[in-house]
């Protein structure tokens, strides 16, 4: 069972690069504040939520294809998550805006 999160926790955000057999997926995972991002991608069920998504297809990897404002992977289909970032408070990042 999923326990979602209540609004007013403290989120954190890392860009991340999440490849599957049909293409490359690169985007912001959100999770709570005080985990580690493996713990937060471990604990991801059935599917992993990415926000601000380039998408890019095998056949054509290097070439973003769409940007999305957000993307559902099936966790079943991930072969490689790939951190490309430190991770962000969200609080912080939306003061920056």
């Amino acid at each position: 069972m999923v326990t979602p999160y209540p609004f007013d926790t403290p989120r954190h955000r890392s860009r991340v690069l999440v490849c599957t057999s049909s293409g490359a997926f690169e985007g912001h995972f959100h999770y709570a504040e005080g985990d580690r991002v493996s713990d937060a991608l471990r604990s991801a069920e059935r599917y992993l939520l990415l926000s601000d998504v380039a998408i890019q297809l095998t056949a054509d990897l290097g070439r973003t294809i769409r940007n999305a404002p957000f993307l559902l992977i099936s966790v079943a289909n991930i072969e490689v998550i790939v951190p490309l970032d430190e991770p962000v408070p969200e609080a912080e990042d939306r003061r920056s805006a």
